[in-house]
């Protein structure tokens, strides 16, 4: 069953975090923390690490039972805005992961520096035009 592919994957996924998500029986999406695996709270009610974290693995998990369109790309705008510093390090590990399943990951971001293959700035001068710098 479906449902149990995308837990496994979940909790794969989400091997290095103190918590878990998974979907019950009644297909509620849950989250419980490593201490107390016995008491799941709804996702969405969760801290906006754990609602960053957990929307990144339901979207690879989603990918594998997914027949119709499995993209080999994601974009992830301004993904770490509700992160701390250690939270973005834990993260990048996450974003390791899913490296190995899409063939291009773009990430936009402002806040947290990313572990990249590829960085591109983009600034403005004082005329408005913008330039790119490209790093590799």
């Amino acid at each position: 069953m479906s449902i149990h592919i995308i837990n496994q994957e979940l909790n794969n996924l989400l091997s290095d975090v103190d918590f878990k998500i998974l979907f019950d029986s009644d297909l509620n999406l849950k989250l419980s923390h490593d201490i107390t695996m016995d008491i799941k709270q709804n996702a969405i009610e969760s801290s906006g690490m754990e609602r960053t974290f957990s929307s990144l693995a339901l979207k690879i998990a989603l990918r594998k039972i997914n027949t119709k369109s499995s993209p080999n790309f994601i974009i992830l705008d301004e993904i770490t805005g509700k992160l701390t510093k250690s939270s973005v390090e834990i993260f990048n590990v996450l974003l390791d992961r899913l490296k190995t399943q899409v063939d291009k990951l773009i990430i936009i971001e402002h806040t947290h520096p990313i572990a990249c293959d590829v960085l591109i700035n983009i600034t403005k001068n004082e005329d408005g035009i913008s330039s790119l710098n490209i790093e590799y």
